[in-house]
């Protein structure tokens, strides 16, 4: 087994041993759940210098994002975001980093127009590498996009222009 090859399985094993400690406390802020975010930085940054690491630095970098925003709030979430596409170009400009700051605008700014085809198939973020998410990613990326969409309904309501729109209520 080459070198790239190991660093490859420990990031898969540690990105599912984070994935299971959200699963399994999904529902409350804890050490489990601070212990999975510090995973995903872990994985992300360790992991920018190389070239075919990437796709595990932007999940990542996404998932810890992800679990800021909908964990603690908006402001943690922007200054993870800010800080994971600071240092990684490719991060910032794949589909889940334009994602993040579109989705993080919605939470941050009242006035912001909201992309309602993105508000309501959240989880079609990853569907054209569905096939190639195993299970346990799959569970925790339709988990976590199922408990932001509500949030975002919840914001989408208070909007004055989408009060009176039947789909989010």
């Amino acid at each position: 087994m080459d070198k790239s090859s190991l660093k490859s399985d420990i990031a898969k094993c540690s990105l599912k041993k984070a994935d299971l400690l959200i699963l399994k406390n999904n529902t409350v802020f804890n050490e489990d759940i601070i212990k999975a975010m510090a995973i995903y930085e872990e994985i992300g940054e360790k992991n920018i210098e190389n070239n075919g690491m990437s796709s595990f630095v932007i999940n990542g970098f996404f998932k810890n994002v992800i679990c800021n925003l909908y964990y603690k709030d908006v402001l943690n979430a922007i200054a993870y975001l800010h800080k994971f596409q600071e240092n990684c170009l490719e991060f910032k400009n794949s589909n889940e980093g334009v994602f993040l700051s579109k989705l993080i605008k919605l939470f941050q700014d009242e006035d912001e127009e909201v992309d309602l085809i993105s508000v309501n198939n959240l989880n079609d973020l990853y569907q054209e590498n569905k096939s190639n998410l195993n299970n346990i990613e799959t569970e925790w990326l339709n988990l976590m996009m199922s408990n932001l969409e509500e949030k975002i309904k919840e914001i989408i309501k208070q909007k004055p222009n989408f009060a009176e729109d039947e789909d989010f209520k």
